[in-house]
């Protein structure tokens, strides 16, 4: 329940009320690769990219994991079209074109990718963050060697036992 409520409430913010790709009004399907809404006519054609480019969901009647609404949050339908306009790749071009083009950094695709990497940025950082926090409080150290006038790579071996010729 927690879930569709914050999809409905990003589906309700001003720049999601309108279909990502043409100018249908209260779009019910979603891209989760682009963290943007879209009409059902959209949706199909998402769909017909394949999940490995578009992954599409139903606002209201499929389940939507933790993650998934987390990308939603990190995208929208304007952040798509403003990223895509520094392209002059206008919102009315063709679902295939705008989706499935090369090179990344100019098209969906790379929108998508610097998204994703964003968003696993984050999660690695607070993982890290807790891998330290844990770490701190039973006491221990890390286990990378500290740098000294053997430099690096020498110290790594000395620590490490190696018996044989640097």
């Amino acid at each position: 329940m927690v879930a569709s409520r914050r999809l409905r409430d990003l589906q309700s913010q001003p720049w999601n009320k309108i279909c990502v790709d043409c100018s249908q009004k209260n779009p019910p399907w979603a891209s989760v690769s682009y963290g943007v809404f879209m009409c059902l006519e959209c949706s199909g054609k998402h769909r017909d990219l394949g999940v490995h480019i578009s992954f599409v969901r139903s606002i209201t009647m499929d389940s939507w994991s933790e993650i998934q609404i987390k990308k939603m949050e990190s995208g929208s339908n304007d952040k798509l079209n403003a990223f895509l306009a520094q392209y002059d790749i206008p919102k009315e071009t063709d679902i295939v074109t705008k989706y499935n083009t090369t090179p990344p950094p100019s098209t969906a695709t790379g929108f998508r990718e610097r998204e994703e990497r964003k968003t696993e940025r984050e999660s690695t950082k607070r993982e890290r963050e807790g891998d330290r926090r844990e770490n701190r409080e039973r006491g221990l150290r890390s286990k990378r060697p500290r740098r000294g006038n053997f430099g690096y790579g020498i110290l790594f071996f000395i620590q490490q036992g190696y018996k044989g010729s640097i």
